[in-house]
This record gives C-alpha cells, sequence and structure tokens, in this order.
C-alpha cells in the first residue's frame, strides 16, 4: 500500500516536485474525470452507487475492472484512477469490482490513461509543478514523473494530477479541495517523503541532531542557504518538516554540505528564498493568519535551532506567512525587509 492515494483523499502532503514558475491562482487543469467534476457537488455515496455500490467499510472506496486494466480509488472530493493494482485500499479485498468501463473514462479534453504527455500539455498548458518519480518507486509502476496542475477555481484551490510512464499517462488525480499553499520545496515534500529519496538529492547526511526532534542538517556549498530536515518517528525514518533559511538553522551540530544547490529550491509556484512578499501573495493568496516572528504562534520560533545564549542570533524575519493547518499540512514563509528569508513546511503545527 503506497500512502500517496490515501494521504492526498486526506489532504496530506505528498511527493517531490522540481518547481515550475507559473502563477498559481487560475486553475487550468480538468474540472471532470468521468461523472466527477471539481466544480460540482457529486456526493461519494452517488458516485459509489454509479459504481457497482459502496465497499463494505471505510470512508475511502476502492474499485476495479473485471479485466484488470483500471483501479479506482474514491473519497470525498477526490478521485484517483491508474492502471495498475500496486497501491489502492488499505486491503485489496476492501475493493471492488465495477461493470463501468473505468480504463474509457476521459475528461472533457479527451485525456485520460494511455494519453500522451503531449496531448496532457496541449490540453492544459505547462503545468504548476513537475514531480520526479523516479527515486520513489522501485517497481516502476509510478513512471517517470508526475505534472500537476493546481489553482484557484471559483475561489476554491483546485489540484489535478497526471503521472507519466514511457511517455504516456498511467494515473490521473482530481481533487476540489486542495491545500492553498505549496505541497513542495525543492527537491522533495516535507511530510510522507522517505528520507532516501532526499538524500539521493542532496548526498549522505551527517549525524542527526540530538534531542527530541532529531534533524538532519544541509548547507549550499556558499553557505548562503540552509536545510533542516525534521525526522518523524516512523522505521525508515520520515520527514515531517523541511525548513529552508537564509541563515544556519543547526548551530553546534553536524552539517553537511549539499550536492544540490538550495539556494535554488523552489515551490512549484516558483517561491524560494529571496522571492518578494508581493510574489508569496500573488502565489497563495491571502495567508490563513499573519505571524509576528518573535511570537509563540511564529512556527520557526519553535523549531530548536541550536543557538546557544552567548551566539549571535540573527534576524530571522519581520513577520511570517502561515498557511494552514489543513489537517495536517501548514506553510510559513519569513518575510524580512519584503522578501523571503525561510521556508517551513511541516506536517504539524
Amino acid at each position: 500500500m503506497n500512502s500517496t492515494a490515501l494521504t492526498r483523499a486526506a489532504f496530506l502532503f505528498v511527493a517531490s516536485f522540481f518547481p515550475v514558475l507559473a502563477n498559481a491562482q487560475a486553475y487550468s487543469g480538468p474540472n471532470c474525470l468521468g461523472p466527477f467534476c471539481v466544480d460540482r457537488k457529486l456526493s461519494l455515496e452517488a458516485l459509489a452507487q454509479e459504481l457497482g455500490g459502496p465497499p463494505s467499510r471505510g470512508s475511502i472506496y476502492g474499485y476495479r475492472t473485471q479485466d484488470g486494466r483500471a483501479f479506482l480509488i474514491v473519497a470525498e472530493g477526490y478521485i484517483c484512477l491508474r492502471d495498475f493494482a500496486k497501491w489502492g485500499t488499505w486491503r485489496e479485498k476492501d475493493e471492488r469490482l465495477t461493470t463501468q468501463n473505468l480504463y474509457g473514462w476521459k475528461t472533457p479534453e479527451g485525456i485520460g490513461l494511455g494519453s500522451s504527455e503531449e496531448d496532457v500539455v496541449k490540453a492544459y498548458g505547462k503545468p504548476s509543478g513537475e514531480e520526479n518519480l523516479e527515486s520513489q518507486d522501485s517497481d516502476a509502476l509510478l513512471g517517470e514523473k508526475e505534472m500537476i496542475y493546481k489553482g484557484r477555481l471559483s475561489e476554491i484551490v483546485r489540484a489535478a494530477r497526471f503521472r507519466i510512464r514511457h511517455a504516456k499517462v498511467s494515473w490521473i488525480e482530481l481533487e476540489n479541495d486542495a491545500f492553498q499553499g505549496p505541497d513542495c520545496l525543492g527537491a522533495s515534500c516535507a511530510a510522507g517523503f522517505s528520507s532516501r529519496g532526499l538524500f539521493k538529492q542532496l548526498g549522505p547526511p551527517a549525524r542527526p541532531t540530538s534531542g527530541n526532534k532529531p534533524a538532519y542538517c544541509y548547507k549550499s556549498q556558499g553557505g548562503t542557504a540552509f536545510l533542516r530536515i525534521e525526522l518523524g518517528h516512523e522505521a525508515p525514518a520520515e520527514s515531517d518538516g523541511l525548513f529552508l533559511s537564509d541563515f544556519p538553522n543547526c548551530m553546534h551540530s553536524p552539517v553537511k554540505t549539499a550536492t544540490s544547490d538550495l539556494q535554488t529550491w523552489k515551490t512549484p509556484e516558483g517561491i524560494g528564498l529571496g522571492s518578494t512578499e508581493e510574489d508569496v501573495l500573488k502565489a497563495y493568496g491571502k495567508p490563513s493568519r499573519e505571524a509576528k516572528t518573535t511570537a509563540h504562534e511564529s512556527l520557526a520560533g519553535r523549531l530548536d535551532m541550536g543557538y546557544r545564549g552567548a551566539d549571535p542570533k540573527p534576524q530571522i524575519a519581520d513577520k511570517g506567512f502561515v498557511y494552514g493547518p489543513r489537517e495536517l499540512e501548514v506553510v510559513e514563509f519569513g518575510i524580512r525587509n519584503g522578501k523571503v528569508s525561510y521556508i517551513l513546511l511541516s506536517d504539524s503545527e
């Protein structure tokens, strides 16, 4: 079971994006896939009846065609169609056979399983972000990359994702009420992503910091950007937070020089260190709240960056723009003198 579909169904983080500069305010992806549309109300129960009835348990429903060519996950406000069986619902026996021709489901623009990557771009334009999948899937079922279209439609953030295997669509997701802030930063997302994928991009880490919240620490070759990877309690360890800053964030701890240029890390919407306050607001709209970085509610202030009494402490920011929490998703941009000084992606407050 891959957690990606279920966590997205629950509106949690996923996967890793290589940034593509785009304005995220306008949604350009498909409105519908089969009977499901992001701009119309269709209850989970009604959709389940069309597919052959709900499974026996749970609020996330799984279906498969009798010929085994297509597999579907549906949840309230979410749908995921794929052409392989792996990574369905929690238990395979909870999935139901359906008489619907799921493989034939298309978007209004004619995009479905087996469509070409070129057709996707022709239908929806340049995606707002692209995800590198090759480091995530040893079975190569996911394909080489994922194309994401995310933005506002009728004042609600919508999202569509197409996974590409051998230049053909193997996976389609639609989400009708997506997280307002960015899902990802640079080479990875904050939560639910194996540390191995991060290490492949950054190089082997030094030993983690000590304390209640261990972290792996990196810096750019020029010492102008610093990355702190907060670790959860899973085994193997997964990151549950990424903290990128233009000031040191792992004082008196082992720090490794990254093979990836941290200064160029950005969100899928092109926001990185040094971006302007106006760029952040243009990309994500009004934040959920604005935090004084000296106040306890500032997320950055909750990180133990290792500063001791005698250490000169940097001015980390004048204020923080907080997006979320949404389920477990929360993002904060630190703003100093009108520009981004840090970006924090976390799966919890």
